[in-house]
């Protein structure tokens, strides 16, 4: 009545009474995977080893994951296509799991850089060539990175969006709780490897400098003298040995490790050297052509007036210059024909050998060189002092990016250390895994998954063992009684109607069968373990045939129902 909220009520929270039933889905990996395995080839593999064997499981071959890229070949004139593999690009199954995210417009761009630069290396293309990346191009026999995307994001939702699981997750009510974290542990090995890893890129302690430190060495002392020359001869070996730099760094999905930017400079520049020398190739060819014409119309029966008007236009037209005295008409003729239209064909001979040149730094000099030259036959000539200017700029900002990726992979190995050292003093197992969680996010990235193992008791273990011996009686009911063939499988198609994850679960099953040879099956269990139990999920029975007496449900019961690695 006074215009006023109303309260909010309180409700009595009533506790719960009867038996409970939980039910719980989890993904069991192998335990045990070595982060030095050598099948771990990336960082993202040696952290999660485990998780890494498990998704070789779950998707196709590396070998059998492409993306059809078409690049100019300036050689043959033509667009060229090639079918390039996971396997080419040296990716794990679970890099895909992070890269591969349609979501994610920084995910996507570090994809592109990863083929980009396979394309650029393997092929060598000028760097002012077209490389278009068609995801969506199907290829025969083989799975395209643009069709496993909706497996890729169903798994991602699995995994990467789902809490670890831990011993209390497979404890029946019966079993003596022990607490979760006690049980938990996580292997500082996973992270020693990213540490050796990484100090090999950026300060290895038994070399007297690192790849990337050399880097800054190198090009500092150009861009301190301010000398583009220098710069120029060492353009291209400075963005290749930059960019394989960041394409390593970017192995661990660390921001601003980007080669693209390296790449589009490096064309955008050489794109517009090429247009400068097209357009003097064709004002010059334009200018040969009418000197022929002049030439072709020469009077040779005319007054010496007429022939030199005509001699001095094309020369004119082929030279900056004019022949002074001027000769008698016909050797001033023989003169044009014999030693400056020679000398015009050369010097456009030469400008039209710039445009096969496949390197910024080759292109930048012999233009320079022509420059000196050109002089003599044209006025107008070639100004590229914009794109010498921009040599410079590049410089400096390429050797500030090195400077901060240097400054930034040094904070994270120093505060690693610290979290390393304060691991080796801990005594709780909680805090342990706390702490190799932190640092491999330190080292990678702040989304990154790790999944620590979990031990059991014995009495856990006895009863997990149990129950699994006895998952296909626990069905019998269901397969007999209710000719259910698959009844896990349609306890999951109901449940993926209702519940996220496992309408991700559903379709990762349902892809996953349809793309490899694997299949995903899962596998129910109930705790605690009896002998004659059904499986509460769905429809049971009123009387146990076995016993002949009633079932009755007279204890909180967990289901359990897994894929086991």
């Amino acid at each position: 009545s006074k215009g006023h909220l109303p309260p909010t009520p309180d409700v009595i929270q009533t506790p719960r009474s009867g038996v409970t039933i939980t039910q719980r889905v989890g993904l069991q990996f192998k335990t045990g995977i070595s982060p030095a395995d050598p099948a771990n080839t990336s960082p993202r593999s040696k952290v999660e080893p485990a998780l890494n064997d498990w998704l070789k499981t779950m998707l196709p071959a590396t070998s059998d994951i492409v993306c059809v890229v078409e690049y100019f070949d300036h050689d043959a004139d033509a667009m060229q296509e090639e079918e390039i593999t996971v396997a080419a690009l040296q990716l794990e199954p679970i890099d895909l799991l992070y890269l591969l995210n349609t979501g994610s417009e920084p995910a996507m761009s570090a994809l592109d850089d990863v083929i980009h630069r396979y394309i650029i290396n393997t092929f060598t293309p000028r760097p002012d060539a077209a490389i278009n990346i068609l995801y969506t191009t199907p290829v025969t026999d083989k799975i395209t990175l643009f069709e496993l995307t909706s497996l890729i994001d169903s798994l991602r939702a699995l995994v990467l969006q789902s809490r670890p699981l831990n011993s209390g997750d497979v404890r029946s009510t019966l079993e003596a709780k022990k607490s979760e974290e006690d049980t938990l542990s996580l292997d500082p090995l996973r992270i020693s490897l990213l540490v050796d890893e990484l100090n090999a890129i950026v300060a290895l302690p038994t070399a007297a400098t690192s790849p990337l430190q050399t880097f800054i060495n190198d090009i500092t002392p150009m861009i301190t003298a301010e000398d583009v020359d220098g710069l120029i001869t060492d353009i291209d070996i400075f963005i290749d040995t930059l960019s394989g730099i960041f394409a390593k760094v970017g192995r661990f999905g660390l921001q601003q490790t980007g080669t693209g930017f390296l790449y589009d400079w490096q064309r955008r520049t050489f794109t517009e050297l090429i247009k400068k020398v097209e357009g003097v190739v064709t004002r010059l060819q334009d200018r040969l052509g009418k000197y022929s014409l002049l030439i072709a119309s020469y009077p040779a029966a005319g007054s010496d007036a007429e022939k030199y008007a005509v001699l001095q236009k094309a020369e004119r037209l082929i030279a900056t210059s004019s022949s002074i005295p001027l000769p008698p008409p016909d050797d001033y003729l023989d003169q044009l024909e014999t030693i400056q239209r020679p000398a015009y064909e050369d010097q456009l001979d030469r400008l039209r050998d710039l445009l096969v040149i496949k390197t910024l730094s080759t292109l930048f000099q012999d233009i320079a060189t022509e420059q000196v030259t050109l002089a003599d036959f044209d006025l107008v000539g070639m100004d590229i002092e914009d794109e010498y200017k921009q040599v410079l700029v590049f410089a400096d900002d390429i050797r500030v990016g090195a400077e901060n990726l240097n400054k930034d992979i040094k904070q994270r190995l120093t505060n690693v250390a610290a979290l390393l050292a304060e691991h080796a003093t801990a005594t709780s197992a909680k805090q342990q895994v706390q702490l190799i969680v932190d640092a491999a996010h330190k080292l990678l990235h702040e989304d990154f998954k790790l999944i620590p193992e979990f031990t059991l008791t014995a009495t856990q273990a006895d009863e997990w063992h149990n129950a699994m011996t006895n998952s296909g009686n626990l069905l019998r009911y269901l397969h007999t009684d209710k000719a259910i063939d698959f009844p896990v499988d349609d306890w999951l198609y109901g449940m993926a109607r209702v519940r996220d994850k496992l309408h991700h679960l559903e379709n990762a099953t349902l892809l996953i069968e349809g793309m490899t040879t694997h299949n995903m099956q899962l596998q129910a269990i109930q705790l605690p373990h009896r002998q004659h139990d059904y499986w509460l999920a769905l429809p049971y029975p009123d009387i146990v045939t076995e016993t002949s007496k009633p079932f009755v449900i007279d204890e909180d019961k967990l289901l359990y129902t897994a894929v086991y690695a």
